[in-house]
């Protein structure tokens, strides 16, 4: 029985992946390079890649949004930068990334890695843009006001950080937990 019910499962899976809004990103060539020369066994989080129930969330609030890429005023106001959410290319090996690319000069690409782990590759984590404005840490007095857009690195039903530059670096503020 299970041999019959494979196929379906697999032919879901494809025309899932077909509609994933992570097909057809556009980036600046430059990003490209950099991205597959820095993380080569590394891809980008696909919609496919969460928890069905996740991908059906995901979905439902963010319809042509990709789960593992933002691009936004990140750093400046005046240049675009980009942040990728990475799984390991080799489906059977473990961990995630998530990198910012942005531009040091004109065509010149720099990668930071803000989230890191080897050992676990979540089901349930996305990211998102978080537009300038105030932000207050869930459990604590902590405010912060910013004056580009952030990067929300979030897990369904646990809880989000919100990536977010100072002038100097990236730091973070836990907005829900």
């Amino acid at each position: 029985m299970l041999v019959f019910l494979l196929p379906i499962g697999g032919q879901a899976s494809n025309c899932r992946a077909a509609n994933d809004p992570c097909n057809g990103l556009k980036v600046p060539p430059g990003v490209s390079i950099l991205l597959e020369k820095s993380f080569p066994h590394w891809r980008i989080e696909k919609l496919s890649d969460l928890h069905p129930d996740y991908q059906e969330m995901w979905a439902k609030a963010f319809p042509s949004g990709c789960p593992g890429f933002v691009a936004g005023h990140l750093q400046k106001t005046d240049s675009i930068a980009y942040a990728f959410l990475l799984v390991p290319a080799d489906q059977t090996k473990k961990g995630y990334r998530l990198v910012v690319l942005s531009e040091t000069m004109k065509d010149s690409w720099h990668s930071l890695v803000l989230e890191k782990d080897d050992q676990y590759t979540p089901t349930s984590a996305v990211i998102r843009l978080a537009p300038p404005g105030d932000y207050k840490e869930a459990d604590g007095s902590k405010k912060v006001r910013t004056q580009t857009d952030g990067i929300v690195s979030e897990r369904f039903e646990a809880g989000a950080l919100i990536y977010y530059w100072n002038g100097t670096r990236f730091r973070s503020i836990a907005t829900s937990v």
